[in-house]
């Protein structure tokens, strides 16, 4: 489940610079704070006692959501852990009830969708490949699920399929360097090296910096195979 490419890829714990709950509070506490402080004046008290009592309403909404804000993330951080060390020891189940857990308390979209990721794989670990699919499908507006999905169909040697998944993750998901690594190594294994050394090119105008993108390049155009880190299925 490790990204195989970490330098194209940020890490995947790293916490948003501002959530959308943290944002639907800022909207919340302007919106009671408008209205206590016209309802204190409505009822005749001074501006000096109307400004302290919202700042105390404000204050205490504030404090209560940051508290619960820390027990779910501490929720989140105790499930997740558990959950990583039983899939380490191949304890499929244990795993499973954890990472459901932490789904539970899991205050950002994008750690949503890695801990999505791990269920599918553990399902596809244990055999169970029409469920492992089937979370993965649910989670295709993540760019490493369409990756893990197209790495299943290459691994069952179903190259079209594949390439189908890969054209459509990058049309229609904020697409990663390694979605067009595997675009081009399908196309490769397809026989259009045109298409896939036009498919690279067109990766390393958007991701100059990417070093894969550029080896990939280097070995399609001197009649090597690409190698890129397939998922396992």
């Amino acid at each position: 489940m490790q990204d195989k490419n970490p330098e194209e890829a940020s890490d995947k714990w790293a916490l948003p610079k501002i959530s959308r709950e943290a944002a639907i509070l800022c909207g919340i506490l302007i919106v009671v704070a408008f209205f206590v402080h016209r309802r204190l004046l409505e009822e005749g008290y001074g501006e000096t006692t109307t400004v302290f009592i919202t700042t105390l309403v404000v204050g205490v909404i504030a404090v209560s959501w940051i508290l619960y804000s820390s027990y779910r993330g501490k929720r989140f951080q105790k499930h997740l852990a558990e959950g990583e060390a039983a899939y380490k020891l191949k304890d499929y189940s244990s795993a499973l009830i954890h990472y459901n857990k932490a789904l539970e308390y899991c205050q950002h979209k994008i750690f949503e969708k890695y801990i999505r990721l791990a269920i599918a794989q553990i399902y596809l670990d244990r055999g169970d490949t029409e469920r492992g699919i089937e979370e993965l499908s649910r989670n295709r507006d993540f760019w490493l699920a369409r990756h893990h999905l197209a790495g299943y169909y290459l691994n069952k040697g179903d190259l079209e399929k594949a390439k189908e998944i890969y054209e459509e993750g990058i049309r229609e998901v904020k697409a990663e360097a390694p979605l067009y690594s595997g675009l081009a190594y399908t196309l490769q294994k397809q026989g259009d090296v045109g298409k896939a050394k036009e498919i690279l090119e067109q990766a390393i105008s958007k991701f100059p910096d990417s070093k894969n993108l550029l080896k990939h390049l280097k070995l399609l155009e001197s009649g090597e195979e690409i190698q890129i880190g397939l998922p396992r299925s």
